[in-house]
């Protein structure tokens, strides 16, 4: 069915004829799929947002934990429910994991997602990129620090091109750890040993998926 999600999906949800709806998207429009579809008594299956966590502890290989980290966060622009986007490091490993993390996404290109070469496309549309780099202000204005990308950039195929950006020293409360952003935006937590490792991970309202470095 094509068309815009706001007009199609709202018809499919008063329609009486529909008798089971599976959605993907955000989590305020999951729970008014759940509303309509409670009404009309029809099957539904969500798939809503996420804040996931991806852990990084002090016996992590360190190559390994920095490919998984990126692949996770950037990749497909960070535009998926399941895109790792706090990644909360113990102090053992934390300095060299960031160090190592900035040098890979040095390493990536954003470009044409066609063009040989590409590791990452343009996000969306406009509406994406600018709650991108809003939510990169609101990271520096809540005092995390950018350290590594962020940048609006252009190519020669029109797109809606931005450098992946990573922030350390990132706090669980700050909006950058707990509100979803849906771009390649990453906020690295340090934390002390693996139980604060796993209580960071699971203070969320979210609960879609999570990771652990090997």
């Amino acid at each position: 069915v094509m068309g815009k999600g706001s007009v199609v999906g709202q018809a499919m949800l008063d329609s009486p004829d529909v008798q089971a709806i599976t959605f993907t998207g955000s989590t305020a429009t999951g729970k008014r799929v759940a509303v309509a579809s409670v009404e009309h008594n029809r099957k539904y299956q969500l798939e809503m947002g996420g804040k996931n966590p991806f852990v990084v502890l002090d016996d992590a290989d360190l190559s390994v934990a920095v490919e998984a980290a990126v692949n996770s966060a950037f990749f497909s622009t960070g535009q998926r429910c399941t895109a790792s986007s706090r990644i909360i490091v113990t102090e053992g490993i934390h300095d060299r994991f960031v160090a190592a993390m900035g040098e890979r996404i040095k390493g990536l290109v954003v470009d044409d997602a066609l063009k040989p070469g590409t590791h990452i496309g343009p996000v969306v549309d406009q509406s994406q990129l600018n709650q991108d780099t809003d939510y990169i202000a609101i990271g520096k204005q809540e005092g995390a620090k950018l350290a590594f990308g962020g940048e609006v950039i252009s190519r020669d195929t029109p797109g809606f091109y931005l450098q992946p950006a990573l922030f350390t020293e990132a706090t669980n409360e700050m909006r950058i750890s707990r509100e979803e952003i849906f771009g390649p935006v990453a906020a690295v937590i340090r934390v002390k040993d693996y139980d604060e490792a796993l209580a960071v991970a699971n203070d969320t309202p979210f609960g879609l998926s999570s990771g652990i470095a090997p």
